[in-house]
């Protein structure tokens, strides 16, 4: 049952990380969306075209000589560092506040995503190493401590960019929107989200995840202690009266201690009375 969650949890995250690498190449916001005007930002890049372009480069960035440059897409980057030069930014500070929070968010959240998947493959990693080596409890936890840290990262960009660059995108969007479609986010934004929950999927299944003879390190020693004290008896009764080596005291004896009387020290002598009289008594 583990090995195949296990695998579960590979193929998840494989796809959440796959939806995060299409979402960073993607628009994350839009507005207008019509022949009027349209303004398309991604992580990397905005690009407008239409009536509105021409609107904003003869009102609010009428002194901004690459305006009409937007039309075929430029970087956040040059966007945020002409807009919010200080001519530009005493007609209107919109362009300058929302090219500069999609320019520095854009970068934390590629950052941050980046981080993500080096945590998810460490974490798949020690997963590799619970389920190949001696079933370490410590190393599905550790995987289970990695998903979740980023998790928790990625969040922290998704509620930054929804909270600061989606707010001043759309007030952008607002002022040079003349269509009826309103500014808002795009399918790369909401295909992130997608994939923060598939990853959160891959975290709920480390519950299904520990193997039936998974042991701890004090399990392991304990086991240790009690196989060496296994050792330790048998060989202590190997040791017990009675259970010397055969042959110890069946070796023929030498001469001496232990032989027949006149054989060497240690013979019984014959009783009293039983000896005879001296040969020379009794001679005159």
């Amino acid at each position: 049952m583990g090995t195949k969650v296990a695998v579960a949890y590979v193929l998840v995250c494989s796809l959440a990380a796959l939806g995060q690498l299409i979402s960073l190449f993607v628009r994350w916001h839009m507005a207008g969306g019509n022949l009027i005007f349209t303004m398309d930002t991604t992580l990397f890049s905005s690009k407008m075209s239409g009536g509105g372009l021409s609107f904003l480069c003869s009102t609010l960035l009428r002194k901004w000589s690459q305006c009409q440059e937007l039309s075929k897409g430029m970087w956040l980057q040059d966007i945020q560092s002409q807009t919010c030069a200080p001519l530009l930014v005493q007609l209107h500070s919109a362009p300058c506040d929302a090219y500069k929070a999609a320019y520095i968010l854009g970068i934390v959240s590629v950052l941050i995503y980046i981080t993500n998947w080096i945590l998810m493959a460490c974490s798949c990693g020690m997963l590799w190493q619970y389920l190949s080596g001696k079933h370490k409890p410590e190393y599905r936890d550790w995987s289970f401590y990695l998903i979740c840290a980023g998790l928790f990262v990625v969040l922290i960009a998704l509620l930054l960019w929804s909270f600061i660059a989606l707010p001043a995108l759309d007030q952008l969007g607002k002022l040079v929107n003349w269509g009826s479609n309103p500014a808002g986010a795009s399918y790369g934004y909401f295909l992130m989200w997608f994939s923060f929950i598939f990853q959160c999927a891959a975290t709920f299944l480390h519950w299904w995840m520990p193997l039936s003879n998974e042991m701890t390190e004090e399990d392991r020693l304990q086991q240790q202690m009690q196989k060496e004290y296994q050792q330790y008896g048998a060989a202590q009764a190997s040791q017990a009266p009675g259970a010397y080596a055969p042959g110890y005291y069946d070796s023929p004896q030498a001469p001496g201690y232990g032989a027949p009387y006149g054989a060497g020290y240690g013979a019984s002598a014959p009783p009293y009375g039983a000896q005879g009289m001296p040969a020379h008594w009794g001679q005159a």
